[in-house]
């Protein structure tokens, strides 16, 4: 993972164990837990220590790469993750609830999606939403994501059952060096 990745007003780092309470605070309002599928409500500091431990591992290992989404104005406003399942890329994204509505999300994801396609080299990436948050589908399609037309269930921790979700993908066209 990159030192940093900056845009016009968020930059991207590693999260820190400094970033451990505001993590909690923001993943433990259920208007934000309950749009994700692995966090729990209330997320505890004790959990978001365990993880901070399971994204480096997973980091090591090429599968996971976790950025804290910071601004100058406010440090810490949310997340943005890759991560590798069952062979395709998985992007998700969360902002805390004082930092939504400024479009934060979009800039972050997009830099992340940069980063993916010219560092990484990855060609396809796949990200979803909650069919209850299409405020969500917005920012994917920002991103450049399109509907797939596949609508599963997925489990949401916050919730204790699955939601209906709805797929999104975009194809990357790379060019060989």
């Amino acid at each position: 993972m990159p030192e940093t990745l900056t845009g016009q007003r968020v930059s991207l780092r590693a999260f820190q164990p400094e970033d451990r309470d505001a993590v909690s605070r923001f993943t433990s309002d259920p208007r934000v837990a309950t749009m994700l599928g692995a966090i729990p409500c209330p997320n505890p500091p004790l959990a978001v220590d365990g993880w901070m431990l399971l994204n480096d591992a997973l980091e090591r290992r090429g599968q996971k790469y976790a950025f804290a989404v910071t601004t100058a104005e406010d440090g810490l406003v949310g997340s943005v993750t890759l991560t590798l399942k069952a062979g395709d890329w998985h992007l998700s994204y969360w902002i805390g609830m004082p930092h939504t509505g400024h479009g934060y999300s979009v800039e972050a994801g997009a830099l992340v999606l940069d980063w993916a396609r010219d560092a990484l080299g990855i060609a396809r990436i796949l990200a979803g939403h909650h069919e209850d948050n299409p405020a969500s589908g917005r920012v994917l399609e920002k991103l450049g994501l399109c509907y797939t037309g596949v609508t599963e269930p997925r489990f949401s921790l916050a919730r204790g059952h699955s939601v209906p979700t709805r797929v999104y993908e975009r194809v990357f066209a790379l060019v060989a060096a």
